[in-house]
């Protein structure tokens, strides 16, 4: 069976999901403010961009996820749940969602595709009823350590191996998965189309957020 792929970020939410619940966990935690603070610094933002677009690194998000480290599986996931009612589900994309429950009463095989952390993927994919795969958070005894066991940012192609019928996403990055799609919906900033219209794909429309 062929698969319709919907990425998270940016796609079905207006959020990186991964930043928005670590900005929601640590909202009193100051040393984790003036981290972020520093994160959004211009400077490092383009020092940020360099080495992941050398080494397909985030260094914030692997500064950032540390500060899951001693946490058990269940308090994130307690938390996760809370960060869904309180912020996620009013960050809907509302016709990207329409798109996916359309697809779902048509029986067609939907996964969700992201680079966000497992523990909040899972909850949107309970959200709808449907199998994702997501970068994956380490554990020791059920306890986070604060790392990635493995990370999807900028590889998704590499997770996937059925043929797929769909793709819908906003990520630049995902250009490989949209180009053996058989159909594609690109969820596109303005200043993104003209990137989008010059790469030549088939059978893809764009939907402007």
């Amino acid at each position: 069976m062929k698969i319709n792929i919907f990425d998270i970020c940016g796609t079905m939410y207006d959020s990186n999901t991964t930043f928005d619940f670590l900005d929601y966990m640590f909202l009193e935690n100051k040393r984790y403010q003036i981290m972020r603070k520093m994160s959004k610094i211009i400077f490092f933002k383009i020092v940020n961009k360099i080495i992941f677009q050398a080494f397909n690194i985030d260094l914030f998000r692997i500064v950032f996820l540390r500060y899951l480290k001693g946490m058990t599986r269940k308090e994130l996931e307690n938390k996760v749940n809370d960060f869904y009612k309180k912020v996620l589900e009013f960050k809907k994309i509302d016709d990207v969602i329409l798109l996916l429950n359309k697809i779902k009463k048509e029986d067609k095989k939907i996964i969700l595709v992201s680079a966000t952390i497992d523990i909040i993927a899972q909850r949107i994919a309970k959200e709808f009823s449907l199998d994702f795969i997501s970068s994956k958070l380490s554990f020791d005894k059920e306890i986070c350590l604060g790392t990635l066991e493995y990370d999807l940012l900028g590889k998704k192609d590499s997770y996937i191996k059925e043929d797929i019928e769909l793709v819908v996403t906003d990520n630049i990055s995902d250009l490989n998965l949209i180009r053996v799609s058989k159909k594609s919906v690109i969820i596109s900033k303005k200043k993104n189309i003209k990137f989008w219209n010059e790469q030549k794909l088939c059978n893809y429309r764009i939907m402007e957020v």
